[in-house]
């Protein structure tokens, strides 16, 4: 059996591995008060505590959205309606 090479690209991996779930809008404020709007799919519950609940965001630290709140503190998660 002759082995093959194949170039492997950049997030390949998104298509194959990640199964859909809802947009949700995160909207965050630079330092110079500037409005980020981005759309998220991997944002999920992380424990549903009354006392303390807490959503999980996974993003790139290189991306405004992580910047943002990583600089502020503070974020919004935005469900937009399906209608």
């Amino acid at each position: 059996m002759q082995k093959e090479s194949i170039e492997l690209h950049v997030m390949w991996h998104i298509n194959a591995l990640l199964h859909a779930y809802p947009v949700t809008l995160v909207t965050s404020l630079d330092g110079k008060d500037n409005i980020n709007a981005a759309p998220y799919s991997l944002v999920l519950p992380f424990c549903s505590s009354p006392k303390n609940p807490q959503m999980l965001l996974i993003a790139n630290k290189n991306w405004h959205t992580a910047k943002n709140i990583e600089a502020t503190g503070e974020f919004v998660l935005n469900y937009p309606s399906a209608h």
